[in-house]
């Protein structure tokens, strides 16, 4: 079996995994760092990570909930089970599975399942990216003064609390700014061109791999907020198309 057609089923799978603790009900605890963490996420990132060290042993894995495992192969896998938890545990339908694969730290290829939406998401380099099958493209907007829609990661209201983002600069020059609280939704959206351009602060490679595999698939780019391509290194994270994520680097 090819990574790409295992990250796809196991990210259906754990999806089933997940719709089926929302309709039977769960338990929630926090983590150290305040952040919420359901049965859901837990046993969905069990059955992901067993999967993908019967088939791909000598992978490296890098998941949200157990952590790193360093691999003997080029290839890690970047595993987040459930991004939008806090969603998902107040009952909003608006989480997803995202399984992304790098070579190096380069994002190769990626599935995302959106589970309430039935939605998913695949891409793998030089092949495209396609949703249920359709190919993806990125928006061709060329207006950047008013006419995006730019998506912030759930850290967006921090940074500016924080004053790491100039806020009244960003919303005088974007028409509308959208916070999901998941960025594998957000890159979702950047890639079958619904959103014109996202903008993430302090990501993980858990939630980000698989959704920028999408974006550059689909006609984008994905660069730091410096203008440097998207690693797993990476702090923050610009996605668009080119005119769109040139405009937006001006801005933070």
């Amino acid at each position: 079996m090819e990574r790409l057609e295992l990250a796809k089923q196991l990210a259906q799978e754990a999806g089933e995994i997940v719709l089926g603790y929302a309709k039977k009900g769960f338990r929630t605890s926090q983590k150290d760092g305040g952040s919420l963490v359901t049965e859901a996420d837990l046993a969905a990132e069990k059955h992901i990570l067993a999967k993908i060290k019967e088939y791909f042993p000598d992978d490296g894995i890098v998941a949200e909930e157990m952590g790193a495992q360093e691999g003997k192969s080029d290839f890690s896998w970047h595993i987040d089970p459930l991004d939008g938890t806090t969603n998902f545990a107040h009952g909003l339908p608006l989480y997803g599975v995202s399984i992304g694969i790098t070579k190096g730290v380069i994002p190769y290829a990626g599935a995302i399942f959106l589970p309430p939406f039935g939605e998913l998401y695949e891409a793998e380099r030089g092949r495209g990216a396609r949703l249920n099958g359709s190919l993806l493209s990125v928006s061709g907007t060329e207006e950047t003064s008013s006419g995006i829609i730019a998506l912030a990661g759930p850290r967006f209201v921090d940074s500016v609390r924080d004053d790491e983002l100039p806020l009244q600069k960003i919303i005088s020059r974007i028409r509308r700014i959208r916070v999901l609280g998941s960025i594998v939704m957000n890159l979702c959206l950047v890639a079958k061109g619904a959103a014109d351009g996202g903008l993430c602060v302090r990501q993980n490679s858990w939630d980000a791999v698989a959704g920028v595999s999408l974006v550059e698939e689909a006609g984008g780019i994905a660069v730091d907020f410096l203008g440097e391509p998207y690693t797993t290194k990476s702090e923050n994270l610009l996605v668009g198309n080119p005119k769109v994520v040139s405009f937006l680097q001006k801005l933070v």
